[in-house]
């Protein structure tokens, strides 16, 4: 396995109210992540379902971001191309998607 670990943001670094609530990695297999299905202040503002749309949202934004300082082209043009394989993948999911829940 790769020991290469992403760095905790600066914003959030020192706050003790911050939590991680996602990790995803990835191999020959696919994708597997894990995740805390309680946000705490995004859920309570909204509850659990606006909030992870919400966060997943912010991510596919900061994906296409970078996707398009990194190959050129505009931002615009990257989100485009994000939204719709997130669609196609949604209505038509071609990973081996299950889940539950695992004690640490």
């Amino acid at each position: 396995m790769n020991t290469a670990t992403l760095s905790v943001p600066a914003e959030v670094a020192e706050d003790v109210e911050a939590a991680e609530i996602l990790r995803v990695w990835e191999n020959r297999n696919g994708l597997h992540c894990s995740l805390q299905l309680s946000l705490g202040y995004h859920e309570e503002k909204m509850g659990a379902a606006k909030a992870w749309g919400l966060i997943l949202a912010e991510i596919a934004l900061r994906v296409a971001t970078i996707l398009s300082s990194a190959q050129g082209g505009s931002r615009k043009e990257a989100i485009e191309r994000v939204l719709k394989l997130f669609k196609t993948e949604m209505e038509h999911s071609t990973g081996n998607v299950r889940g539950g829940f695992i004690n640490d």
